[in-house]
């Protein structure tokens, strides 16, 4: 025998999964709205509540360690480039990787990233090979990684990096 769903909790779960899909589709302000409206609309729904107010406590420290302040350390700038890459946001992953270029090591780390975003995502292989070249530049072991980087494989073979050359190093 199947038990029915009251409309109240219907609509409770059909907020709470509108806000998975917005979340999903890394729509962090929808997702917090509807998450929110869970929480306020739906106080006999403890089970749900419950799930929403985790979520949103979720997007709240995601969205807090997303924040650019003034004065982050490089490391801090390079790891905020590979959190908003993973999140989709090449653009803003750009940005810190950029941050970064001052410092040997980590802008090295983030040369070869750019390298990555502009074969990948821009298709500028004329710019992949000029950032990779920089990167192996600061860093020699950074030639090693693209050998076996799949997104970088024709910008290693324009460089004509070959695995004898590496292992001189």
């Amino acid at each position: 025998m199947k038990k029915e769903i009251s409309r109240r909790r219907r609509a409770a779960i059909e907020a709470y999964e509108a806000g998975l899909k917005a979340q999903a589709e890394n729509d962090i302000e929808q997702a917090r709205q509807h998450f929110e409206s869970v929480i306020a609309k739906h106080k006999s729904e403890i089970d749900i509540i419950e799930r929403a107010q985790m979520r949103l406590g979720l997007l709240k420290r995601s969205q807090k360690f997303g924040e650019v302040e003034e004065g982050r350390s490089t490391e801090t700038q390079f790891q905020l480039g590979v959190h908003e890459y993973n999140r989709g946001n090449p653009e803003q992953a750009k940005t810190h990787f950029e941050a970064t270029l001052t410092d040997h090591e980590t802008g090295a780390r983030s040369l070869y990233n750019l390298a990555c975003l502009a074969a990948k995502v821009d298709h500028d292989m004329g710019r992949a090979e000029e950032l990779l070249a920089q990167a192996a530049e600061r860093l020699p072991d950074l030639k090693d990684l693209a050998m076996r980087d799949a997104d970088l494989v024709l910008v290693v073979q324009k460089l004509g990096w070959n695995i004898e050359e590496i292992q001189e190093v």
